[in-house]
């Protein structure tokens, strides 16, 4: 839930089930069982499949009125619409808005250039303490035996080696090399929750989605609005379209930093996995007589030989994706945002006598939004 950022359950623990298949379908068959329906608990994981299901439905049925609320609004106009009175209103609300939106993006760029900062200097820091004690860490938590029989360490040594440096197996647990080699940068990156604040769920002036909630709340406030309804009905429509927009921007934006979150955590053991790849691939082929001892000391050597750049190559690579996020947020937003301002309230067309009467329609996508609890309208 760390990395995957959960919006309603991302500060709880995961709902664990210890399911028994047999038992419930012993039930389901009117066999004597020990344990009774519930305890099997097949009962209570269905229960929260089915609630998975409805709250991502109703996420996607948001998304589609809100969408047509847009299309429907758009394709409102009222007669005058061409009139000069109106493109005049229409032109200093592109102008106000257009100003808003660069603020916010202009905001935006300036709190993600003070974690980037932030996240530089904890990494330099990490990385200096990785540089030390990388050799000490990898031998006392991966390279020696650790209380295994030699036989099975060797077994999980070699297999660490086949695959990249991280190996899960029954008796040892999870081994990663390169995580335990890159485990000072991260606890660095970690530390006063700097990570965690950025892309966490919660909305504060930190994080990015505070800083989206905030674009959302403010670019075209909901008294804004309401007053634009009762004396300039065709600008409040253009501006349910813009709104509408702007939330599709929102949530193609959600998803995309929830892939990218993900992609710049793991760069830094992913970057160390890089520098050791070859050295891993050379060890899986060493055989034969002491090449357990043979694989600890080439694995030991490579460490010794890489650190004055591994962990500095890991601490670029990171930065380096995080600033490719920033540039994109800023970009899209700014991009996809001017766009959907200069067709709501630029570009009219010149012919109307075409258009359909969307009234009706537009009433009903209303009242859809009220059911839904969706602010557009």
């Amino acid at each position: 839930k760390f990395l995957l950022g959960d919006e309603d359950h991302s500060n709880e623990f995961f709902d664990v089930y210890t399911v028994s298949s047999e038992e419930f379908k012993r039930i389901a068959q009117g066999k004597s069982t020990v344990l009774d329906r519930n305890e099997t608990e097949l009962p209570a994981l269905m229960e929260h499949i089915k609630k998975l299901y409805v709250s991502h439905f109703k996420k996607k049925v948001k998304d589609y009125v809100s969408e047509v609320s847009g299309i429907i609004s758009y394709l409102h106009f009222s007669k005058d619409a061409l009139s000069s009175k109106n493109q005049s209103s229409n032109s200093q609300e592109f102008s106000r808005l257009e100003k808003d939106l660069v603020n916010t993006c202009t905001t935006l760029n300036s709190t993600l250039s003070k974690v980037h900062t932030k996240l530089q200097n904890k990494l330099k820091m990490g990385a200096n303490t990785a540089e030390r004690k990388c050799l000490e860490n990898a031998t006392a938590r991966v390279l020696e035996s650790k209380g295994l029989e030699n036989r099975v360490h060797h077994n999980t040594l070699k297999a660490l080696c086949r695959n990249d440096g991280c190996y899960r197996s029954r008796k040892a647990g999870l081994v990663d090399l390169n995580y335990t080699l890159s485990e000072p940068m991260y606890k660095m990156m970690n530390e006063n929750n700097l990570f965690l604040t950025t892309f966490g769920p919660r909305p504060t002036r930190a994080s990015i989605k505070g800083a989206f909630e905030s674009f959302q709340e403010n670019f075209i406030r909901n008294d804004h609005l309401t007053e634009q309804k009762k004396t300039n009905k065709e600008k409040y429509l253009r501006l349910v379209y813009i709104r509408t927009e702007q939330r599709k921007v929102h949530k193609k934006l959600e998803k995309e930093i929830l892939q990218r979150k993900k992609l710049i955590y793991n760069s830094l053991s992913d970057s160390i996995c890089d520098t050791m790849k070859q050295t891993y691939q050379e060890c899986s082929d060493i055989t034969g007589k002491e090449s357990f001892r043979k694989i600890q000391e080439k694995l030991k050597s490579a460490i010794e030989v890489f650190k004055k750049t591994m962990f500095q190559n890991a601490m670029t690579k990171m930065l380096e994706e995080f600033s490719d996020l920033q540039k994109y947020l800023v970009d899209h937003i700014t991009t996809q945002m001017t766009t959907a301002l200069m067709l709501g309230l630029s570009q009219i067309p010149e012919d109307l006598t075409g258009l359909p009467d969307v009234s009706e329609e537009t009433e009903m996508m209303e009242r859809c939004c009220e059911s839904l609890d969706l602010q557009v309208f």
